[in-house]
């Protein structure tokens, strides 16, 4: 993905899928080597999927301040 898209793309992260997944998923993530990350959450009240979560190269992670 990083190589068609480049490094300053972030990657869009729907979790869809067993939960075991996810945890490997974001252990294996190399902050200094991969690009951002926005995770998605279902909120079916709001139509479908919304913001939750953006992980950035430097480490800092952000939360939908809608979702507290």
């Amino acid at each position: 993905i990083k190589t068609v898209h480049g490094q300053d793309a972030p990657l869009s992260v729907f979790p869809a899928a067993p939960v075991s997944t996810m945890i490997e998923l974001g252990r294996a993530r190399q902050p200094k080597a991969d690009m951002n990350w926005i995770v998605y959450d279902e909120v079916r009240e709001l139509g479908g999927f919304i913001e939750a979560l953006r992980i950035g190269n430097s480490g800092e992670e952000t939360t939908n301040a809608s979702n507290k």
